[in-house]
């Protein structure tokens, strides 16, 4: 069954690139690509684990990439409801222009940003009582898995926050190296700092994940401006953009393995081995999970919703919401493998809604993501930042990584305060006004407007 998973997928995953104006950041493509990269790395390890997949899960994880895609489907039509007699995706050209920023503001960002790291290694130390970075490192990692919420409430208030705002600065700083990448422009490396300094707090506190969301960000930037440049045409430009795209891949996948000391986790595998065991496990998690499933939750998308109940329950006052936690458990492969607690993005909407539910939820998905990318494909406003492109590099870690986990950034509250974190530092580092002008669309070229296929 999992070779049979394998075959649906990778045909999902080629008719979604000939549907989708054969774009391979389109989000029904990503879905389905990354699905199979999952899968993959799952039958990789499958001899190890003693898995196959039921008939039930292959079922679930192909119903719902395909459901991603036909949402995606709705949202082309839905973009093109103004030109019902052609249905397909505008080629607009738009030049990329050199993002040059005072080096002063930067300076003071990575500044505070400096004082943020040293006060949040001396409070670990303090709740851990390590000395050395492996020692604070781990133990502050494995007693936050013991009791999430309560370790890091233990931070001070500020701590918290400074870290936060120095997670949504970092991506301000990708579409700025983003852009510059692809104008072919000289790199200061200065503006890879604040990135770098966001990602080590990431690591003091165990996870890797900030790191890959911000090269999904660069990525996007990078891949979007480009494209808009030669009209989302292919040529050699192209294929020299998506073989720089695995070249940065194969790289970001190589320091994941290596810094993974530097996070306190150890492990004797190799890096194949190491990374298709994190990038398989999900799957097989979710496979034990669809065979054995969890009594039904009596709150309304309790794992779906998480963040969101959360905000909604202390707003309203409402214990129900504010108050319950939710931990997902460890699960084993069927020959007693550890194989974690992490069960792709299929888990919650399925725990919580059921088949029926998952189906329509991803649908929506499919939906708002495409008809966001479709958006951000042409240019608006002639500011140094597109708000829109950076708005749509924060959400996109959603569906690059539904393969590991699900990371429902646009049904929370954290894309509002993303959005006031990103203008109010937009304003401070350019000085700029995004209400002037904002919804013009700029044509840098004279060639009228063409949907083709």
């Amino acid at each position: 069954m999992l070779l049979l998973t394998i075959g649906i997928l990778l045909v999902l995953a080629v008719l979604s690139y000939s549907m989708f104006d054969r774009d391979v950041s389109a989000p029904p493509t990503v879905v389905a690509f990354v699905m199979l990269f999952g899968a993959l790395s799952t039958f990789y390890n499958a001899d190890l684990w003693g898995l196959d997949f039921s008939e039930d899960t292959v079922l679930i994880i192909v119903s719902g990439v395909s459901a991603f895609i036909v949402g995606g489907l709705f949202a082309v039509i839905i973009a093109n409801i103004h030109s019902l007699d052609k249905v397909g995706f505008s080629h607009h050209l738009s030049k990329i222009e050199a993002i040059q920023i005072n080096k002063a503001k930067t300076v003071f960002i990575i500044l505070i940003e400096l004082m943020v790291v040293v006060w949040l290694f001396l409070q670990m130390r303090q709740l851990t009582g390590g000395l050395v970075w492996y020692d604070v490192v781990s133990s502050f990692r494995h007693q936050k898995m013991l009791d999430p919420d309560d370790y890091i409430f233990r931070l001070p208030v500020l701590l918290k926050q400074g870290i936060s705002i120095s997670f949504y600065i970092a991506f301000v700083y990708c579409y700025i190296v983003g852009n510059n990448i692809a104008a072919r422009v000289k790199q200061p490396f200065l503006n890879w700092v604040p990135i770098i300094l966001s990602t080590i707090m990431a690591f003091m506190q165990g996870y890797r994940s900030d790191m890959l969301r911000f090269w999904i960000a660069i990525l996007v930037v990078t891949y979007t401006l480009k494209k808009r440049s030669v009209g989302w045409k292919r040529g050699k430009e192209t294929k020299k953009l998506l073989k720089n795209i695995l070249i940065s891949a194969l790289g970001i996948a190589l320091l994941f393995v290596v810094v993974r000391t530097f996070v306190g986790r150890g492990s004797e595998k190799d890096p194949l081995a190491y990374l298709t065991f994190y990038a398989g496990c999900p799957l097989a998690a979710f496979d034990a999970f669809v065979k054995n499933p969890l009594r039904p939750s009596d709150i309304f998308g309790k794992e779906t919703f998480y963040t969101l109940n959360l905000n909604i329950g202390i707003l309203l006052n409402i214990p129900e919401l504010s108050s319950y936690k939710f931990f997902k458990e460890f699960r084993q492969s069927p020959n007693g493998t550890w194989i974690g607690n992490v069960y792709t993005g299929f888990r919650p909407p399925y725990y919580d809604f059921g088949y029926a539910g998952m189906i329509l939820l991803m649908i929506i998905m499919g939906l708002f993501f495409t008809y966001f990318y479709l958006k951000i494909r042409d240019k608006y406003g002639n500011k140094p930042i597109d708000f829109r492109l950076l708005m749509y590099s924060y959400v996109s870690y959603t569906f690059f990584m539904y393969f590991y986990n699900c990371y429902n950034t646009f049904i929370s509250l954290s894309i509002v305060k993303a959005a006031l974190i990103f203008y109010a530092f937009c304003t401070f580092l350019f000085n700029i006004n995004f209400k002037t002008n904002i919804n013009k669309k700029v044509k840098e070229s004279s060639m009228p407007q063409n949907f083709e296929r």
